[in-house]
């Protein structure tokens, strides 16, 4: 959702090219039939391009260069595996698994020198762009903060503009306040801005808006966003705190998508149980052992808050001594906990403790992906202490979501308020498309064993 650069489309461009490339070159060696040239090109390069972009290849970001790298490589190898093992079924040959694997090396070297000069380009002769924020108030120096926390972006904050006789000329976040919202004008003379942000979360005066009124009138070659937008454009999460209730109830009328609803229903339903299928000799597994520690339960139901705020009781196997709950401390997933089992400390890092909650989806308590379930009196106190927190409950509670796959589990308030941006924004903007991706990358952190 980062859209403030087009140059991102580029990569796809480039990367597509490169891919076919290396397929015609290596073809020129190896002399492959055309039509499976084609059809293995054609499938793999589509793979390396979702996976590449599960990973985040195709958002700007400030990581580790040598970490970027090595996750390249892998998606890389995750194309060939799943794209080769699918052809190879049709067409098993040596020669061919050979063309794969020289191909896999070629668009690896080709795109990661590619990626260094993208790099190099986005980091030291990309132009930036220069950014005013109206409101010197929390929201803007909040804003402030997440610009500065996001430097991949190339935004400038020039200053801000606030009516506050007391903060003209402070410092806020090594950035000036250049004066009153009343002379924009002027500071629009001295500067070339590119956006405005507009961070006045109160009611705007007339003159205010007159006075930008003028100046959009006369300068058509920047873009103004709501502080709500630009946030969401910056960190991919919705603002808690200084939305109003009005926001909230047009998130939950928006979302009244009746034919998405039996899109997801559907896709729940295939998806639970196809899992459900290939991991059951898992499921056996853990089983087992559970019954062979202790000879206690298999089962451990925990109740927790669903859609509307209606509690049901979620599956997972036992991982931890039977009756830990009455030590006075609940289970919140964690991995250093000396109630859990010798053997269920890798279950757990792997969330096969969570497999049996596929019986919740198919009998419709719960999604795939969506806000994870709370428990009863965790909700309780998040309601008194969180702004319109039980909004979080006008959808299906999920499997995993985007708040799972960006943050993990949490241990106090702040994180479960920045949680919840997190399972705001999906809810915002949720469709089937990013439900899948949602999916494939929660699989692909639990495997790796880099859930937080």
């Amino acid at each position: 959702m980062r859209k403030f650069s087009n140059t991102i489309y580029l990569l796809y461009l480039v990367d597509f090219i490169i891919f076919a490339g290396s397929f015609f070159v290596v073809n020129q060696i190896f002399q492959i039939n055309i039509p499976t040239t084609l059809i293995s090109s054609t499938v793999l390069s589509l793979t390396w391009l979702y996976i590449l972009w599960l990973k985040n290849f195709y958002t700007l970001t400030c990581e580790d260069f040598f970490k970027r790298i090595y996750f390249l490589f892998e998606g890389f190898v995750l194309g060939m595996v799943f794209s080769g093992t699918l052809l190879l079924l049709f067409n098993f040959d040596k020669s061919y698994l050979l063309y794969l694997i020289i191909t896999s090396l070629l668009s690896f070297s080709m795109t990661t020198a590619w990626r260094i000069l993208f790099y190099k380009y986005t980091n030291n002769l990309k132009a930036e762009k220069n950014v005013l924020i109206i409101g010197a108030g929390h929201s803007g120096q909040r804003l402030a903060q997440e610009i500065i926390n996001h430097p991949e972006l190339k935004l400038n904050i020039v200053g801000f503009a606030d009516d506050d006789p007391e903060k003209q000329n402070y410092i806020i976040n090594g950035k000036k306040v250049l004066g009153t919202c009343m002379g924009v004008n002027k500071i629009f003379e001295e500067n070339r801005i590119n956006f405005v942000f507009l961070c006045i979360t109160g009611k705007i005066k007339k003159t205010v808006l007159l006075e930008l009124s003028k100046v959009i009138n006369s300068n058509k070659n920047f873009k103004i966003l709501k502080y709500t937008t630009a946030y969401e454009y910056i960190t991919r999460k919705t603002p808690v705190k200084t939305n109003t209730a009005d926001y909230f109830l047009a998130l939950v009328l928006q979302n009244k998508k009746p034919f998405y609803k039996i899109i997801k229903r559907i896709f729940d339903i295939y998806a639970a149980s196809i899992i459900a299928i290939l991991t059951f000799p898992i499921m056996l597994f853990v089983a087992c052992s559970i019954k062979y520690a202790d000879g206690g339960k298999i089962f451990y139901l925990q109740e927790r808050i669903g859609k509307d705020g209606k509690p049901f009781k979620v599956y997972k196997f036992r991982t931890m001594i039977e009756n830990a709950d009455k030590e006075g401390m609940v289970d919140k997933g964690n991995t250093q906990d000396n109630r859990i089992l010798p053997f269920c400390t890798i279950i757990r890092k792997a969330r096969f403790d969570e497999l049996p909650q596929m019986f919740n989806i198919l009998k419709g308590e719960m999604s795939i992906v969506g806000p994870r379930p709370e428990f009863i009196d965790f909700v309780k106190e998040y309601e008194q202490k969180i702004p319109f927190y039980r909004f979080r409950h006008s959808v299906t509670p999920g499997w995993t979501g985007w708040a799972q796959i960006n943050y993990g589990h949490c241990v106090n308030i702040d994180d479960i308020i920045e949680k919840l941006r997190y399972d705001f924004y999906y809810i915002k903007n949720r469709n089937i498309f990013w439900d899948f991706s949602i999916l494939v990358k929660a699989v692909g952190i639990a495997l790796s064993g880099r859930h937080s």
